[in-house]
């Protein structure tokens, strides 16, 4: 089913299938949060991550999968920097070697690009925990200011933003200064 991106049943191994699987959902969920577009759901997802005492074994999962697979991906590079030691010596030890060398490339890129996402992955988790925790400052003084009796000042060109859509309000002036 997925022979073109996933290769074949017999040229992967099962580990490096799973992890084929991660760095599918971990690309999934870097544009799933990424998206411009607004989800409502999105913000709440990402506190519910890292807020939740239910979801702090999760976490420590995923953290160690990562050293899991930092383990893996040096391994990697001390095999491949092996069999680039080593010199064939008939056509079936050369294409042995060279089936062998593209297999650690893949699997190489693999592992880097799923560590990447991984990284990715949690520092735009982080971005958008700030722009809620920014957001609710924002409203915090916005209300403050209104229950003093007065209307929030808004600068001309730096109008706010209310659930991803731009917000025109009204500029409000400065007095102007007689003499």
């Amino acid at each position: 089913m997925f022979g073109g991106i996933l290769g074949d049943q017999d040229s992967a191994t099962p580990l490096m299938q799973v992890i084929t699987y991660l760095l599918i959902a971990e690309a999934a969920g870097i544009i799933f949060l990424s998206l411009p577009f607004q989800i409502k759901f999105r913000r709440t997802l990402a506190e519910l991550l890292v807020t939740s005492p239910m979801l702090s074994t999760l976490r420590i999962v995923f953290l160690t999968i990562c050293g899991f697979l930092s383990f893996l991906l040096v391994d990697n590079v001390l095999r491949l920097q092996r069999v680039h030691a080593r010199k064939p010596i008939d056509l079936f030890t050369a294409e042995n070697l060279y089936s062998q060398r593209n297999r650690l490339q893949r699997d190489l890129f693999v592992l880097a690009f799923t560590l990447f996402c991984a990284i990715v992955l949690y520092q735009i988790q982080l971005l958008l925990l700030r722009m809620g925790r920014y957001r609710k400052q924002r409203n915090a003084l916005a209300d403050q200011v209104r229950s003093l009796g007065a209307e929030p000042v808004r600068v001309h060109g730096l109008e706010g933003t209310k659930g991803g859509k731009v917000v025109g309000g009204k500029t409000a002036t400065a007095p102007k200064k007689t003499l």
